[in-house]
């Protein structure tokens, strides 16, 4: 939860001087901060089961895209600098979570079926029926 958190940061930090030394378009770091950041809430979602906020949202193929331009230059960091640790951590990660969002029940649809199921069984026990677990 803290590495995408963290990456979303980032990218709050670092997505304004690349717009101001002219290497990102204002357009392309918007869209970067708010995927990144619908991934960080999803990812939060996941590990609290505390609903999601209403945005940042994103659709899993845009999603699916920010990740693969992330993991590709988190890969060719780590390629580039064998002996640094953190770059293949970096790069790993962001490849793991890539792959997650592609399955088609991935863990942000695994936490919505949790979350509705808690509720069917509470309204359940609320109208009186024996637990179906």
């Amino acid at each position: 939860m803290r590495y995408t958190a963290l990456l979303h940061s980032e990218r709050i930090r670092a997505y304004p001087l690349r717009v101001a030394n002219k290497k990102m378009v204002q357009a392309d770091a918007d869209r970067g901060i708010r995927i990144m950041g619908a991934i960080a809430a999803d990812v939060r979602f996941f590990v609290t089961l505390q609903p999601r906020p209403a945005e940042p949202r994103a659709a899993i193929e845009d999603i699916l895209s920010e990740l693969d331009a992330a993991a590709l230059r988190a890969r060719s960091k780590a390629d580039a600098h064998p002996l640094d640790r953190q770059a293949g951590q970096r790069a790993l990660a962001i490849e793991l979570l890539r792959h997650e969002y592609a399955r088609p029940f991935n863990f942000v649809r695994c936490a919505e079926t949790t979350l509705a199921m808690r509720a069917r069984i509470a309204a359940a026990r609320q109208a009186g029926i024996a637990e179906a677990a």
